[in-house]
């Protein structure tokens, strides 16, 4: 058996003397489970939308429509429904422990 000699970084000779596949050279971002992250990350609770992140700070606001609807009762006795939609408002604040976090997922 000859000696086969390589040198340091000729990963490409290595690979193919020891059998073993090679790692791509430059590595996937994996932008695709950060959207999901980010997506389960940013949900609402109250309506259960997806609420908006307010750059460099730990805020979190919702702006999505919410229908609601308000139990009317006249003088007379009679309730009536009324049903009308209004924003959801809802204010996240995000715990300094959690600041790395929301650094990665938003930038």
């Amino acid at each position: 058996m000859s000696r086969t000699y390589i040198n340091w970084g000729e990963w490409d000779k290595v690979a193919s003397a020891t059998g073993i596949k090679r790692k791509p050279s430059t590595p996937k971002k994996n932008e695709d489970k950060k959207k999901a992250q980010r997506k389960k990350f940013t949900k609402c609770r109250e309506c259960g939308g997806q609420m908006t992140y307010v750059p460099e700070s730990n805020i979190f606001v919702c702006d999505n429509e919410v229908e609601k609807t308000r139990t009317i009762t006249h003088e007379d006795g009679s309730t009536e429904e009324k049903k009308e939609i209004r924003r959801c408002g809802n204010v996240n604040l995000v715990d300094d422990q959690y600041m790395g976090y929301v650094n990665y997922l938003f930038s």
